[in-house]
């Protein structure tokens, strides 16, 4: 049977000063694009444990062939397009749903230690809800899916983006479409320092999370 999966991760190319701003005015914009790097590349190992296909979709675009480059062969890759992060997710969701896909996951780049078996449970859920949101604690979301049939092009229209309020809008908008998505348990992502003080934390007691992360945060004790 064919896999009517699709995963897609959404990164941007790790160049000082466009990725993890919030956190350059502690770490610099060089050590924050290291850590970004790391982050990246070890969101791609969780999904790639799904098993499920997977594309990278990319900022900015015209720059797929740069992240290729440094992520390494395997999945596709595809430009986010569109002018603000809910037309790019509604593009990337409607190019996967275009291409035959019938369970679609999209996750960030800023949750590198998250449990892989998380991308699994979602993809489950989707079997049986229409939508599926993996919270995490600052309001937000690290990973949003639909089934094919619950797709809507406009349900991430002017929704206040990186706000303490994004996941509540969310839900809103999708419970005013008719559709009742499943909730997975919160997971933490990293955009404050305060988040990336929580993080080493986290990785001081899990080995075997985040091995590039861990190494660029906890150098010595990363066997």
């Amino acid at each position: 049977m064919a896999d009517d999966r699709r995963l897609i991760l959404f990164v941007r190319l790790p160049e000082p000063g466009r990725v993890k701003t919030r956190l350059a005015a502690s770490l610099g914009p060089e050590r924050a694009a290291a850590l970004y790097r790391a982050m990246a590349g070890d969101c791609l190992d969780v999904a790639r444990r799904s098993g499920a296909p997977l594309t990278v979709a990319c900022d900015p675009p015209g720059r797929e062939a740069d992240v290729a480059a440094w992520l390494g062969p395997g999945p596709g890759y595809a430009p986010q397009e569109g002018e603000g992060l809910g037309e790019r997710m509604a593009r990337a969701f409607a190019r996967a749903f275009t291409a035959g896909a019938g369970r679609v996951l999209l996750m960030g780049s800023d949750a590198p230690d998250v449990p892989p078996g998380r991308l699994d449970q979602a993809f489950a859920l989707l079997g049986a809800r229409p939508a599926v949101l993996a919270p995490s604690p600052d309001g937000g979301f690290w990973c949003v899916g639909f089934a094919a049939s619950a797709w809507r092009a406009d349900v991430f229209a002017d929704l206040p983006w990186s706000s303490s309020g994004t996941l509540a809008a969310l839900l809103v908008r999708l419970r005013s479409l008719g559709l009742d998505p499943a909730l997975l348990p919160p997971w933490p992502d990293v955009d404050t320092p305060e988040d990336l003080q929580a993080l080493v934390g986290r990785l001081s007691g899990a080995r075997d999370a985040a091995p590039r992360t861990r190494i660029l945060l906890l150098p010595g004790r990363s066997a």
